[in-house]
């Protein structure tokens, strides 16, 4: 494994990183907001689409910061509704959690036996740091091809066993071909 200079382990332990920091939740959440300005729309969430009856439950849960793209598709006539589709930082996030578990097998056994939660995260690629919103990092770490990966190693700051300790504080350092 590589080492990182001192000063980005430094930097690592002394500031707090967003990405692992949940948003607060509004009252009325992404149905109160869409659903009269797009005229009840059918909702497609992450790929799914909701029934009417489930969607009002489902959207007042979703954190509007949590939502990364928004496309309405407009029916063609009066009485065909319009459709919505929602991409979520949660989506995003999975699709990037999955894709570097197959390159630590530390990082995987984390987040299975942390219900696939991240802790207060810092990410490296090729040692530069991740970091910024949580939207950027989320798309950053999301768009970074697979194929251009060659190793993520992951470094717990609490404890070395993943399985045993509280870990909430870890570096996860992501190195790419060249």
């Amino acid at each position: 494994m590589k080492r990182l200079p001192l000063t980005l382990l430094f930097l690592s332990l002394c500031f707090h990183f967003v990405i692992a920091q949940p948003q607060s939740r509004s009252n009325g959440g992404v149905w109160e907001k869409y659903n009269t300005k797009y005229n009840n729309p059918v909702y497609v969430v992450d790929g799914k689409m909701l029934t009417d009856s489930a969607s009002r439950e489902f959207l007042t849960k979703i954190d509007p910061q949590d939502i990364t793209k928004l496309i309405n598709v407009e029916g063609k006539t009066h009485k065909q509704k319009n459709i919505l589709y929602i991409t979520t930082a949660t989506l995003k996030a999975n699709a990037y959690k999955e894709k570097f578990s197959k390159f630590s097998s530390a990082y995987k056994k984390y987040l299975s036996a942390h219900g696939n939660k991240e802790g207060s995260f810092f990410y490296t690629i090729d040692e530069k740091p991740v970091s910024g919103g949580r939207q950027y990092v989320i798309e950053t770490l999301y768009n970074l091809p697979e194929n251009k990966i060659e190793s993520v190693n992951f470094m717990s700051m609490d404890g070395p066993d993943v399985n045993t300790q509280a870990t909430d504080h870890a570096m996860i350092m992501i190195s790419t071909k060249k």
